[in-house]
């Protein structure tokens, strides 16, 4: 249904973030930020808007982030097991659920030139070690806020994205 577009590398990515590519605003609500999560923010919505779910690969769950947050599950398990049993599905639902987003951004006519990041907000009081926990990655679109929840770990620098928790009624009017 979508073409895929080639795409820079991460790196080359990175680097054109540093460009006032997006809208640069406050984060949304008031809460503490950090810089990961606003790369990993603003990735995603470089992604979403350029529908190149690729460039979120480096921020998917792999075997040794779920081998930190689940060490009982995992410990009997090879690293082959825990990628065929548990990243793999994990990794399968997030794209479903990107390209859900896609659609939605396809049915609503929504023009991908005017969708821009604007900010992320988080609850830093619930950030417990080693349990994702929601983020809210906000994108304007002519003037209207479009929020869309996620779930990210970060450990040791390290920024996780593992669901989008919403992606119905995202892009509607």
């Amino acid at each position: 249904m979508f073409s895929k577009k080639q795409r820079n590398n991460v790196k080359e990515v990175e680097q054109a973030l540093e460009a006032p590519i997006f809208v640069s605003m406050e984060p949304v609500y008031d809460l503490e930020v950090t810089d990961l999560n606003d790369k990993m923010s603003r990735i995603f919505a470089l992604a979403l808007i350029e529908n190149d779910v690729a460039l979120l690969n480096e921020y998917l769950p792999n075997v040794a982030t779920l081998r930190m947050i689940a060490g009982d599950e995992t410990k009997a398990l090879t690293d082959k097991e825990v990628q065929e049993k548990m990243v793999d599905a994990i990794v399968a639902r997030f794209k479903t659920n990107f390209e859900l987003l896609q659609t939605a951004i396809f049915q609503n006519d929504i023009d991908r030139a005017k969708l821009k990041y604007k900010a992320y907000a988080w609850e830093p009081g619930i950030n417990s070690m080693l349990a994702p926990v929601p983020l809210l990655i906000v994108l304007d679109s002519e003037g209207e806020e479009i929020a869309i929840p996620v779930t990210v770990l970060i450990v040791d620098a390290n920024c996780t994205l593992f669901e989008i928790l919403k992606t119905t009624n995202i892009f509607s009017k």
